[in-house]
């Protein structure tokens, strides 16, 4: 299987880092300060026996969200969307992201023959779309799709339509408690995903039979209660095309597998099933014949902590400015598969937070974060390592290509005691050694 992952070898400039709340230079550093870094990095990778790098990032994209006075549908999220897409293009490696986008499907709960429904007595439906939110979709998502190189996937917040802990409505509670209220969740969920991938295609002209997803609220089958509780949701998504869940690593670490490799397995209609042995994990890499018939889970050593690049949040914004120990550690806590060293980073890029000073100064922008991927990618470089800019379909495809599967059994590594999980999984999963080739 061949993928085109547009790589090409990095040479970064590295940047003054500007924390924008502290004024100008609050910590303002030159590019001779990252050279002693830059070394180290190329040590490190090294030491990975790697020949390839593919850093790749999973944006939890939801531009319909009120800008200031602006409604939350209107020409002001489109130019939002269009600016993002400029800014983007001018930064190497923010030129193939994937974008996880939640179109707006609006919802109600009321009687009437106007909604459309999961089942005619359901008090929650969903309202058809109007011409303007057709038209400004159109707008925004096309230009995504027509000018950048930007992949579009399916990401999609339920909390607010099925039976969860969300609500505040008395009414809505109130129908939620109800049998026929929380029973028709699974139903519902798969309405929705319909409705969403109908105005994907309508938007953007895209409408793949095989897709990928991202969990809002990180909470994917049912393994946080307070914003999801469909046990089978993994068996929904499989049958309705999709291949595979990119949500962890996670904000609620309760909910992250305890394996940490990308990992296939079947649907266990269990509240958080995909972290169960019942649900046969299967280690992905070289792994087709899995692929044919299970469901993809990202994993990796790297907490969301490492992965998070979204500096709105004051921890997320010190960990990316201590530019050292943040570009160490996701060199350190990538996965290898395949003698390919994978780099995963998500962010809300079109957050509202983003544009509350005026020009919106985007994740991959922030110069912290330009500094500890430049680093990276410039230690690459120097240790003679190809980096690559895959998409999530290329990184699935790249990972179930690979032409030797790691003889593991991932069930049993899970039957072990919790302490030694991590070391078993590091022994069986070392890297075969096989002569490095040239890149």
């Amino acid at each position: 299987m061949h993928v085109e992952l547009h790589t090409r070898i990095w040479h970064s400039r590295l940047l003054p880092i500007v924390c924008r709340n502290a004024g100008l230079a609050r910590l303002r550093q030159s590019v001779t300060t990252f050279a002693p870094l830059v070394n180290r990095l190329a040590e490190r990778l090294r030491r990975r026996e790697v020949s390839r790098l593919a850093y790749f990032h999973t944006d939890h994209f939801e531009p319909w969200r009120a800008l200031g006075k602006a409604v939350a549908i209107g020409p002001e999220s489109v130019q939002a969307v269009h600016d993002f897409c400029r800014a983007a293009q001018g930064v190497d490696f923010a030129r193939r992201l994937t974008l996880f986008y939640k179109p707006y499907v609006g919802y109600a709960l009321r009687r009437g023959d106007e909604l459309l429904r999961a089942a005619p007595e359901d008090l929650v439906g969903f309202r058809p779309r109007t011409e303007r939110q057709e038209h400004f979709g159109r707008q925004a998502m096309l230009e995504v799709a027509t000018t950048t190189g930007h992949d579009i996937q399916l990401h999609i917040h339920h909390e607010r339509f099925t039976a969860t802990t969300r609500h505040v409505d008395p009414e809505a509670i109130a129908w939620f408690a109800s049998p026929p209220g929380r029973g028709l969740d699974a139903a519902r969920l798969e309405l929705a995903i319909r409705l969403s991938r109908e105005a994907i295609a309508h938007e953007t002209g895209r409408a793949p039979e095989r897709w990928f997803f991202v969990h809002g609220q990180w909470a994917l089958n049912a393994s946080d209660h307070r914003s999801c509780r469909i046990t089978n949701e993994i068996e929904i998504l499989l049958r309705n095309g999709c291949a595979g869940d990119f949500t962890f690593p996670a904000d609620y670490a309760h909910v992250n597998p305890r394996l940490e490799v990308p990992y296939f397995c079947r649907p266990l209609d269990e509240a958080k099933g995909y972290d169960r042995p019942e649900a046969k994990p299967e280690i992905a890499c070289g792994n087709r014949l899995a692929a044919g018939s299970k469901f993809f889970i990202w994993a990796s050593p790297a907490t969301a902590r490492q992965c998070s690049l979204d500096y709105m949040f004051r921890p997320v914004r010190r960990h990316l400015e201590n530019v050292q120990k943040a570009a160490l550690q996701l060199v350190e806590k990538a996965y290898v598969g395949d003698r390919r060293l994978y780099i995963k980073t998500h962010a809300h890029s079109m957050n509202a937070a983003y544009f509350q000073d005026g020009i919106p100064l985007f994740p991959h922008l922030y110069p912290a974060t330009r500094n500890i991927l430049g680093s990276i990618f410039e230690a690459a470089d120097r240790a003679g390592i190809t980096v690559e800019f895959p998409t999530v379909p290329e990184v699935y495809d790249l990972l179930v290509a690979a032409p030797e599967k790691p003889d593991v059994d991932l069930a049993a590594v899970y039957r072990q005691p919790r302490e030694m999980l991590r070391a078993g999984l590091l022994k069986l999963l070392r890297p075969l050694r096989r002569p490095m080739h040239s890149a």
